[in-house]
């Protein structure tokens, strides 16, 4: 039985088995997260569609601007609310460590430079050489290789992210 249909047979059993959620009984925490949380979201998803527009009509439309500067104040209220109102974080800044930081900030950057790397070479391979899409996504397995690698040797203790990747049948 294939991994997916085995864990959409098994869902319902967790109405049963799972052990009840705590429910936050203060209405202000509650209310501040989901400020928080909405807020942030619609930053993103106004941020994203922003910059995939302007690779379309390249900043010359003013939407591209005003979708930009209202993700920007999006961005702005959330730290409000992260910072003045919201009393639970997901991570409180305060206890973060220099080394915390750095860390964090290498593995983004490291994240990041992928994601270059992948772009760049999609653009090498379908603009330079011209090859069919088919080709190119072929071309593309070393890639999905090296990501499953890194993940497994980020964490070969418990190979978690191995064993969800199987789970999920990804591989």
């Amino acid at each position: 039985m294939h991994p997916s249909l085995l864990s959409l047979l098994a869902t319902p059993l967790a109405v049963f088995a799972a052990p009840a959620a705590r429910v936050a009984t203060d209405k202000n925490s509650l209310t501040a997260g989901s400020n928080a949380a909405t807020t942030r979201v619609v930053g993103l998803v106004l941020l994203n569609f922003a910059w995939n527009q302007a690779g379309v009509v390249r900043w010359k439309v003013q939407c591209t601007y005003i979708l930009r500067v209202m993700a920007i104040l999006f961005f702005a209220a959330f730290m409000y609310f992260e910072i003045y109102v919201a009393r639970h974080l997901l991570v409180p800044i305060n206890i973060l460590s220099q080394e915390a930081v750095f860390a964090l900030s290498i593995v983004q950057h490291g994240w990041a430079s992928f994601g270059i790397w992948v772009y760049y070479l999609w653009q090498l391979i379908e603009n330079l050489r011209h090859d069919s899409m088919l080709s190119s996504t072929a071309q593309q397995i070393p890639v999905t290789l090296s990501g499953i690698d890194s993940c497994g040797v980020l964490d070969v203790q418990n190979q978690s992210c191995v064993d969800d990747a199987c789970r999920n049948g990804l591989f």
